[in-house]
């Protein structure tokens, strides 16, 4: 999805002077190249917290925790993602729209042009608004594979701790976008960015490498 990568625009502003050169280039991680070697989807995971780790009150409201600039970079992702997941319980609560809408996209190209598979794990309400969409059940592995098959490349995950804890625990996020905004909600009562049992240990907590 989305333009030409930096390499071939590159090129084809160089036209003939390009000719004979030698390209020296470095391999940034690529939902192409993940795809080929396991043949499941780039999975990235993205959540949207206050300070303290929170992504929603104790009331379940958690509408715009971020700011205008967060939600621009998240539908711009979306744009370069073949699909958007949530759980049903997230249509149910919020029934988001989940399309592409405020983003810059590439020259020449609409944003009809690159709104992502709308995919539900679970049963999506009859008139809620992520319709049409594609809903799946069962075996997170089957159904990654599943789009694997039908050659889909990167999967933007949103939708809530449920979510995240079964992605996290499964082993298959890929990269996380943790949109973290200067607020606190205080206390213990707020919903945490992922539920249930946690490491034991501090040697067994999950490290990444930041971005």
């Amino acid at each position: 999805m989305g333009g030409a990568h930096a390499e071939v625009t590159a090129i084809n502003k160089a036209g003939n002077k390009a000719n004979d050169a030698e390209l020296y280039t470095t391999l940034e991680p690529c939902a192409h190249i993940h795809h080929r070697k396991i043949g499941r989807p780039f999975i990235v995971l993205k959540l949207a917290t206050s300070i303290d780790g929170k992504i929603a009150s104790a009331d379940g409201s958690s509408k715009w925790i971020t700011g205008e600039e967060t939600r621009f970079d998240v539908h711009r992702l979306r744009a370069q993602s073949d699909a958007v997941m949530v759980v049903s319980g997230t249509v149910r609560k919020d029934n988001p729209l989940l399309t592409v809408r405020d983003c810059i996209t590439p020259k020449g190209v609409s944003a009809d042009d690159v709104q992502p598979l709308i995919i539900v794990l679970g049963k999506a309400f009859d008139h809620s608004r992520v319709h049409p969409c594609k809903e799946m059940s069962g075996d997170l592995y089957i159904s990654l594979d599943e789009l694997g098959e039908q050659g889909l490349l990167q999967v933007l995950a949103e939708g809530g701790a449920t979510l995240a804890v079964n992605f996290y625990r499964q082993g298959l996020v890929d990269s996380y976008l943790i949109c973290m905004s200067l607020a606190i909600f205080g206390g213990g009562d707020a919903l945490s960015m992922s539920k249930g049992p946690g490491a034991n240990n501090i040697e067994d907590i999950w490290r990444g490498q930041t971005v």
